[in-house]
């Protein structure tokens, strides 16, 4: 058993890059991980299964709270509880470049 068995973690961004590591590494301690991305982390989930992991990718947009509220409610209603959230999501690594002083304020809530 890994130092996370009977945890259950949510990475938002889980899906790609630097998320899908952190859900590999927490569902081979042992934790049931929850991918939260707008991206499709349904492959990443079955990979991390069939390594004899707990994963599930959930389309979740967390710029959007109905869509951050409903996955929050299916992982604490089907597991009882949360334990662990990594917000990785972000969307300012796939925009094309922009001087800081040049981001509009829609662009600049959107990114945080």
């Amino acid at each position: 058993m890994g130092r996370l068995a009977g945890k259950v973690a949510i990475v938002t961004g889980g899906a790609k890059g630097l998320g899908a590591a952190y859900s590999k590494a927490l569902a081979a301690e042992g934790a049931a991980v929850y991918l939260a991305d707008i991206a499709d982390g349904a492959p990443l989930a079955r990979s991390i299964r069939r390594a004899g992991g707990s994963a599930w990718h959930v389309p979740t947009d967390v710029s959007d709270e109905a869509s951050a509220r409903a996955l929050a409610r299916m992982a604490s209603g089907e597991r009882g509880r949360i334990d662990i959230l990594i917000n990785n999501a972000a969307v300012y690594s796939e925009l094309p470049p922009v001087r800081f002083l040049d981001i509009d304020c829609q662009l600049w809530d959107r990114v945080m």
